[in-house]
């Protein structure tokens, strides 16, 4: 049961370093559609703002969510593990996890917003774009294997 918990902790740390290690996710996605759009200097300065904002805001929050996954791993390589403890952990992990991304979604809907609906669609179509073109996890693995 142990090595179980064990494995179960390695494979979720490992999984939130590969997502946040990647230099270009869907922030840079959009910021990309955002530059082709025909955009006012206002409004392109205001979208420029509130991502930036939201970088900084973000920084402290994975700040947490590292913290929160390296108590959870302490606790699972412990010796006697207390299912209670170890919960209130995974909750910890859960919650750090959920700011991020409420705050990214928050500005992503803030952007929307502000767009035409033509530009809301083409924003939408750049961003499924890019995610048929960014490589799966295991195959971000397989590439950080080969890179070493």
């Amino acid at each position: 049961m142990k090595k179980l918990l064990s494995v179960l902790a390695l494979a979720l740390l490992t999984m939130g370093g590969i997502a946040n290690s990647q230099p270009r996710g869907p922030a840079f996605a959009m910021m990309e559609a955002v530059k082709s759009m025909p955009l006012s200097k206002t409004d392109r300065d205001q979208i420029r703002k509130w991502m930036v904002e939201t970088r900084k805001a973000v920084i402290p929050l994975r700040a947490e969510l590292d913290l929160a996954k390296t108590e959870l791993y302490e606790l699972m390589s412990s010796d006697e593990i207390q299912e209670e403890t170890l919960m209130k952990a995974v909750d910890r992990v859960a919650s750090s996890e959920a700011a991020v991304r409420k705050r990214q979604l928050s500005t992503f809907l803030k952007v929307r917003g502000l767009l035409t609906p033509e530009q809301r669609e083409a924003l939408q179509a750049s961003m499924l774009q890019f995610k048929a073109n960014r490589p799966g996890r295991k195959q971000q693995m397989m590439q950080r294997r080969q890179g070493r």
